[in-house]
């Protein structure tokens, strides 16, 4: 995954845990791809959600901790799919 901030300046968080909900994913080739914030917070070390969307429609809508805030770049979050 790149394009994402994490902490202030971009330093200061070296972990991040998140676990959710995946949405209009009616086949599997569409889940790779450049997710923006749709809706949600940012995750805060104590933990939050956040909803991410991708240029194919898919939805994730994700719970998790990170060390300090974590936020897609406005350009978005590139996420691979793992063969």
């Amino acid at each position: 995954m790149s394009g994402l901030t994490i902490g202030a300046n971009n330093i200061g968080a070296s972990h991040l845990v998140a676990k959710g909900e995946v949405y209009g994913l009616a086949d599997l080739a569409k889940f790779a791809g450049t997710y923006v914030k749709t809706g949600g917070s940012i995750m805060p070390i104590t933990g939050g959600q956040s909803t991410l969307e991708n240029e194919n429609g898919v939805i994730m809508h994700l719970e998790g901790t990170v060390n300090g805030p974590l936020d897609p770049s406005p350009t978005g979050a590139i996420v691979p799919l793992a063969k």
